[in-house]
């Protein structure tokens, strides 16, 4: 067969060895050679055919080359390498850019054809293409069938080396000679006990990589074999039985053995969250467990509590009449209630620092009547009182309480949404009151939230029903339009009057006044301080 056989002043020589009975035949065209003409008829004991250093370049797949860029798995169907340099072993250097298999879907070749280009690699799927004259055959790369593992290549020259499937390697043949520090990258591996060293897998062997709980599977790793674990992401695991800190600066995260979620701050526990037997969520501001230092509770039935210094806030769906409630924390008395028709109930004094008693009336005539202007009563309306007339109330300016506001909703609604009865009391109806578990929607921003809505209220999508129970809810009126546009009385003083009744109201100078009231002192030049009575 043809070879390199030796070197004269002039060239190589390529031999082919040929009976020793023929004659020699000299000077064979070295194209011909290289482009594998046939030579027929050729009698002699060697053909010698001189070959000059510009032939051996044109058929540089001969040449020994290495290379300076890398190659790496993207993905599970994408190998890319890195710019850098082909240098064949007679100093001729070809530039290569950076570039990539593309998406794989078959064993792909990779090398580099001058013919096509001196600067970019080409690849194939045809073996018999990847190879030839003017051809260095660089890698093969293949597709992983695995979509979360990389894909597998091995490279002929350059960095990189090889990323091989274990269904490659034979059982038994890998030994720690055979894999070296930090070249190993394996997936949907089994790797028991008995073939991991004690410390032998440190922080410096795994790198930018995660371990999820789909690769380890049905194994346990117990706590005496971990000591430390430093990561920035552990994703979708689980972790038994020790005590897992997130640190950052002087604040601390831990969560504990025991099932409790800390929270230090220079060393020191400032607060924890932890979960009863009941499914009830409890907070602390300190590390006792007294009941006394719960800042929040939250129950199975979605119930809350909120505690400060003196008072804790708490709120039920337990249909009781005592949905909103305050308690002091000394002898966890109950000293106030908003209940669900919305009477606010108290022990003990409701205080305010304005001073009189008012309510809503309308307009005789449209048009704003200014405050401290006195009034009196035509046609069950109001209109400024003349002089001579007995004033029954004053457009009040410092208003402690104040009815007939005219609004249903705490104020959001038109004051006849809902039907009363002949006695003004509400028309109530028996309905069910659902409780769903919302993953994911516009109420709930976090996962596996309770809420809370009547059977005939729509529920988000993917919410689960976990319970339901009869309740009572106003009937609204069939003639509320919830689209038009609801303003209240107190932005319409052209239409609605606040009246001071009862109490110390300001009262503007010359105004006319009841005889039963009584001028308490001259509060400044424009108003007089009567008490309305």
């Amino acid at each position: 067969m043809l070879g390199i056989d030796r070197q004269s002043e002039f060239g190589t020589f390529v031999t082919r060895r040929v009976p020793q009975d023929n004659p020699v035949i000299d000077n064979v065209n070295a194209a011909d050679v290289f482009n594998s003409v046939a030579l027929e008829n050729v009698y002699g004991g060697e053909i010698n055919v001189e070959v000059t250093p510009e032939d051996i370049k044109d058929g540089m797949s001969l040449f020994n080359w290495s290379s300076s860029f890398t190659f790496f798995a993207a993905n599970y169907r994408i190998v890319e390498w890195t710019s850098g340099d082909i240098t064949l072993a007679d100093g001729t250097v070809y530039n290569i850019t950076a570039g990539n298999t593309g998406n794989m879907s078959d064993l792909t070749y990779i090398y580099l054809d001058t013919a096509v280009s001196e600067t970019g690699l080409q690849i194939t799927t045809s073996s018999t293409q990847a190879v030839g004259m003017n051809k260095i055959l660089v890698g093969v790369a293949q597709n992983n069938t695995d979509t979360d593992s990389k894909a597998t290549f091995q490279v002929f020259g350059g960095s990189g080396g090889m990323m091989v499937p274990f269904d490659s390697i034979a059982a038994n043949k890998a030994s720690t000679n055979e894999l070296i520090t930090n070249t190993a990258q394996m997936a949907n591996a089994i790797i028991d006990t008995g073939h991991i060293r004690n410390g032998a897998i440190d922080n410096a062997k795994i790198q930018n990589g995660t371990i999820r709980n789909a690769k380890i599977a049905d194994a346990t790793i117990d706590m005496a074999k971990i000591k430390s674990v430093n990561a920035d992401t552990i994703t979708a695991g689980t972790l038994t039985g020790r005590t897992v800190k997130a640190s950052g600066g002087s604040q601390d995260v831990w969560l504990t053995n025991d099932g409790v979620i800390r929270w230090r701050r220079g060393g020191v526990e400032r607060c924890y969250i932890y979960a009863e037997s009941d499914g009830s969520m409890l907070t602390h501001a300190d590390t006792s467990y007294y009941v006394n230092t719960h800042r929040y509770f939250l129950n199975a039935s979605g119930n809350i509590t909120l505690a400060g210094d003196d008072i804790i806030v708490g709120y039920d769906d337990d249909n009781n009449g005592k949905d909103c409630y305050f308690k002091s924390q000394n002898g966890n008395l109950l000293t106030a209630k908003i209940t669900t028709t919305g009477k606010i109930k108290a022990h003990s004094t409701i205080e305010e620092n304005a001073i009189d008693f008012a309510e809503y009336f309308e307009n005789l005539k449209k048009g704003v009547i200014t405050g401290g202007t006195t009034v009196v009563m035509e046609k069950g309306k109001v209109r400024k009182a003349k002089k001579g007339e007995v004033p029954f109330g004053v457009v009040t300016l410092t208003p402690a309480f104040v009815g007939n506001t005219g609004a249903e909703d705490v104020g959001d609604a038109w004051h006849g949404k809902y039907l009363r009865d002949e006695d003004m009391q509400y028309v109530m109806e028996e309905v069910d009151f659902v409780t769903y578990l919302v993953k994911s929607d516009k109420y709930a921003k976090k996962p596996n939230r309770k809420i809370h809505l009547f059977a005939d209220q729509k529920p988000p999508k993917g919410a689960v029903e976990i319970a339901r129970k009869k309740d009572k809810r106003r009937v609204i009126n069939p003639d509320y339009d919830e689209k038009r546009k609801f303003i209240p009385r107190e932005d319409r003083p052209e239409e609605w009057s606040l009246i001071g009744l009862l109490g110390q109201c300001l009262i503007k100078k010359g105004q006319p006044v009841a005889p039963q009231w009584i001028k308490m002192k001259d509060f400044n030049h424009k108003y007089d301080f009567y008490l309305v009575r």
